[in-house]
């Protein structure tokens, strides 16, 4: 899990959900391996629907984790 992606897990664990969505539980479960396995690589499906979940919760997470930052 690159830092980018553990900053937006965290993140998104703050943001109010539907009861019962299936954003809610793929938010929680990556949060929660972000913090017990931070070092562990996520699937490119992983990655793509956190990338997604930051796209459609952006109004409630911090401004920074709007958009990764290439390296330079």
């Amino acid at each position: 899990m690159s830092p980018f992606e553990r900053d937006l897990a965290l993140a998104l664990e703050g943001v109010s959900f539907l009861p019962g969505s299936k954003d809610k539980r793929f938010a929680r479960d990556m949060a929660a391996r972000a913090k017990t396995e931070p070092d562990r690589a996520l699937t490119e499906s992983q990655a793509a629907n956190l990338r997604r979940l930051g796209r459609k919760y952006r109004r409630q997470i911090p401004r920074r984790l709007h958009h990764e930052e290439t390296p330079a």
